[in-house]
């Protein structure tokens, strides 16, 4: 009889709505992998769109794992109706060449307050290869090839500083005859 109260009393608890149950949001991403190629010393951008499957207003957080002076997204925050879309600018600026692979974070949490209320997330890979534009490659290559030929520029470096010299030492002589 002790056991038969004792679960009539829980059961009771639990449809009085004295324990509350956990619960999350959903959040979607399109599409599910970035690829980016962008030039040194540039700002490129690409689009994701992210969007709220849930049944509630969601508060929505996008941000670069790894520091945000290379990747960032705008807006970073934003809310989002049940079912409704977002266009977010993950923006990259790349310092040097390099190929380089992190993860955006998308997170969702529901605008309804309490404890027990679940935030969920995505991590959208970004790939990145930043490439020098096609006229500094054109300026490298030059260089390269004038490194290449470095004894080309001494022995014209050289003639240069022997004909200058010599002019100078013409000049000075004969200023001192006159």
């Amino acid at each position: 009889m002790k056991r038969f109260l004792t679960a009539a009393a829980a059961v009771l608890f639990l449809l009085a709505g004295g324990a509350q149950s956990a619960r999350a949001v959903g959040v979607a991403a399109t599409p599910s992998e970035l690829f980016v190629r962008a030039e040194v010393g540039k700002e490129t951008s690409v689009r994701l769109k992210v969007g709220n499957p849930s049944n509630e207003v969601v508060l929505v957080e996008v941000y670069a794992d790894v520091p945000s002076s290379l990747v960032s997204a705008f807006p970073a925050s934003f809310t989002l109706q049940a079912g409704e879309e977002h266009f977010v600018n993950v923006r990259v600026k790349a310092r040097e060449t390099s190929r380089m692979d992190t993860t955006l974070s998308v997170v969702a949490r529901s605008l309804a307050e309490g404890p027990s209320s679940a935030g969920s997330g995505i991590k959208v890979p970004v790939h990145i290869e930043a490439v020098v534009s096609s006229k500094a490659a054109a300026l490298l290559a030059m260089m390269a090839s004038l490194y290449a030929n470095s004894h080309v520029l001494i022995y014209l470096g050289l003639l240069f500083a022997g004909l200058a010299g010599g002019y100078a030492f013409k000049s000075f002589t004969h200023r001192r005859r006159s």
